[in-house]
């Protein structure tokens, strides 16, 4: 199964190719690359997986953050889901398919830690959280891939 991993931002998003269950790469790249290259991965067997940015809560206040911090939250994850809804539609318009969607936060335990994130997927060279997030989403669509419904 070959499966391309997208944690969606408005600036940098994480992006995994894996190929039955092992990373082929493990990269950051704009929203508008991901779309130019959707056709290139879907013509070489690909299926998309995209953390779902909509089941999300809204933003509350978080403990000790002031009113302008909380905006400032706010707006970057209304950025990422506007980078997600267009991703999305992209993938839809270009392959007849919808994504599979992955819950947001499958890879809470990876994100921030390395050192485990290395030792559960094999992967010894460089990651940041946004690559590691699109990890957990090819992981996540790898495990419980059902086949995408068509639109």
């Amino acid at each position: 199964m070959k499966i391309i991993g997208i944690d969606p931002d408005v600036r940098k998003c994480g992006l995994c190719v894996m190929h039955d269950g092992v990373i082929i790469e493990l990269s950051c790249t704009t929203p508008s690359k991901i779309i130019e290259d959707i056709k290139i991965y879907h013509e070489r067997g690909y299926i998309f997986a995209i953390e779902d940015l909509e089941s999300s809560k809204a933003t509350y206040y978080r403990g000790k953050q002031n009113q302008a911090q909380m905006m400032k939250i706010a707006q970057n994850v209304g950025m990422a889901k506007g980078a997600y809804e267009i991703i999305k539609q992209a993938i839809i318009e270009c392959t007849g398919n919808n994504p599979f969607l992955s819950p947001q936060g499958c890879g809470k335990l990876v994100k921030k830690d390395k050192d485990y994130f290395n030792q559960i997927s094999g992967w010894s060279e460089n990651s940041n959280e946004d690559k590691r997030d699109a990890w957990a989403v090819a992981n996540f669509a790898y495990k419980n891939y059902k086949g995408i419904k068509n639109v």
